[in-house]
């Protein structure tokens, strides 16, 4: 979401949860990353500490007290997963309501420099050879890696899909449920430079000219059609209804699709220098003092950003 899917709707948006701190009241907060789920949103400060909040039916927003410092963070539906700075994967929550075996990390995939949590499976790019590692569920093909794929430097786990840019050629190979046309990866894409799979969606920005691609057939919020004035894009993020991408001229956030699920970015954000798409709900690092501004779908306190943090 970083997966950011809302497969189980009804379910997230009847239950309210809290957010666990990581770090003490009082801890410095600049942040170095923001990632969304489902219905849940993380960070990392600078002190490389985890917090989450929202969504916490199934623990995925309580950190491990035994976590330590991490590198990376990538929520889930019900669960999370974390880089930590030995580069080893941790991951928890997901055990009693979702449990498709997303927790339990392979006992071979040893050190990883990236990891994407989908709605309920999990991918890693080992650091030893960049290949991509995928666990959980795979109903639907979404942790089956093609054997053709080699090397990547990039995976992104969406809902029951996957996508990858290989290190070879930096096309995107897409994988996994193929209903709405998520893995049939436009033939005329090119080469790019980020790739961005959400959950009937996926997006990427080309390398030749920075300028945002969108595919898949479901676009009943317009949240596939690229704004023409949009221009080039440093990242792209797509959610369950709504895309949002950072402008490159401006470093603004422009979005598109349904507006009360992230779709429409507040007036007073400024320029950022990160974004992360929810399952209805999008969040943003702002350049001045790294605070985090999050919007759309509030139904479970994902938008509630800890007050240290904002």
């Amino acid at each position: 979401m970083n997966s950011r899917m809302s497969t189980r709707a009804g379910l997230l948006a009847t239950v309210c949860s809290l957010f666990i701190l990581a770090a003490p009241a009082g801890a410095q907060a600049a942040e170095s990353q923001i990632a969304s789920g489902a219905s849940n949103a993380c960070a990392i400060n600078s002190n490389s500490l985890a917090t989450c909040w929202g969504f916490n039916l199934d623990g995925g927003s309580t950190i491990p007290t035994d976590l330590g410092t991490v590198k990376q963070i990538s929520p889930g539906a019900f669960h999370t997963c974390a880089l930590t700075t030995s580069d080893q994967v941790r991951c928890w929550g997901g055990e009693m309501y979702d449990n498709q075996g997303q927790v339990n990390v392979p006992a071979g995939l040893g050190s990883a420099k990236q990891i994407s949590s989908g709605a309920a499976h999990v991918c890693a790019i080992k650091t030893s050879n960049s290949t991509v590692v995928c666990w959980g569920a795979n109903d639907s093909g979404q942790s089956t890696v093609p054997g053709t794929l080699g090397a990547a430097k990039q995976v992104e786990a969406g809902n029951k899909f996957t996508c990858a840019i290989k290190t070879s050629d930096s096309k995107v190979v897409c994988w996994g449920i193929k209903d709405y046309g998520q893995t049939t990866v436009p033939s005329s894409l090119g080469t790019v430079k980020q790739v961005n799979a959400g959950e009937r969606n996926a997006c990427a920005i080309k390398t030749s000219d920075s300028k945002v691609v969108c595919w898949g057939t479901y676009n009943a919020f317009g949240q596939r059609t690229v704004p023409s004035s949009l221009g080039a894009a440093s990242k792209v993020e797509s959610g369950g209804i709504a895309t949002c991408a950072i402008k490159t001229s401006t470093k603004k956030v422009v979005c598109w699709g349904k507006n009360n699920a992230g779709g429409s970015a507040p007036s007073t954000l400024g320029s950022v220098t990160q974004l992360s798409a929810g399952g209805s709900f999008m969040c943003a690092m702002k350049t001045t003092g790294n605070k985090i501004a999050c919007w759309g779908n509030n139904s479970s306190g994902q938008t509630t950003v800890p007050s240290n943090f904002r």
